[in-house]
């Protein structure tokens, strides 16, 4: 992981050194970039102040366009917490629920009034028997055992072994 972050880093600092050489000869060429006329002018140094721009966004947060989310995934505090903090990648929601489809990106909160607490990428989407929840699946969703997770699921009411719920993998995406 150590290793990735640096070389992120890296590429970063490259795409901005790369930026001001380009800079840097585009003063040195501006002097005859005039005699071309202003359609050029315009054309051209418009297009290299965009381009300039998009490397400059890309190397301070790391991506150059932002997708926007697809929709909200609407689950308890706890659960909520879990994914804000990263400790959390599986999500049980209802099996009405709504959800986005996987590939995409989506808000996480509390209610459907509440602030994100976090923006996911949906990863994948399954249904699964509350009676077959392993316990790893409980670890990924942040709960300490299976047993807490299924009575959370329950409600307070008793729980039906063959209740299905959607078991949402999601990766937190980078807030920067």
């Amino acid at each position: 992981m150590e290793r990735d972050v640096l070389r992120r880093v890296a590429v970063r600092y490259v795409l901005l050194f790369l930026v001001s050489v380009l800079l840097v000869a585009g003063f040195w060429f501006h002097g005859s970039f005039y005699e071309l006329g202003l359609v050029p002018l315009l054309l051209v140094g418009g297009l290299a102040t965009f381009l300039v721009l998009l490397v400059v966004r890309a190397s301070t947060s790391g991506r150059i366009g932002r997708r926007r989310p697809a929709g909200d995934v609407i689950v308890g505090r706890d659960a909520a917490a879990a994914v804000a903090s990263g400790g959390a990648s599986l999500l049980f929601l209802p099996i009405d629920a709504r959800v986005p489809r996987p590939g995409s990106v989506a808000n996480v909160r509390a209610s459907p009034s509440a602030p994100p607490v976090a923006r996911v990428q949906v990863r994948d989407l399954r249904r699964r028997l509350v009676a077959d929840i392993s316990e790893a699946e409980a670890r990924a969703a942040g709960h300490p055992e299976a047993g807490s997770l299924r009575r959370e699921l329950a409600g307070g009411r008793p729980a039906r072994p063959g209740r299905i719920v959607l078991v949402l993998e999601v990766r937190r995406e980078d807030p920067a």
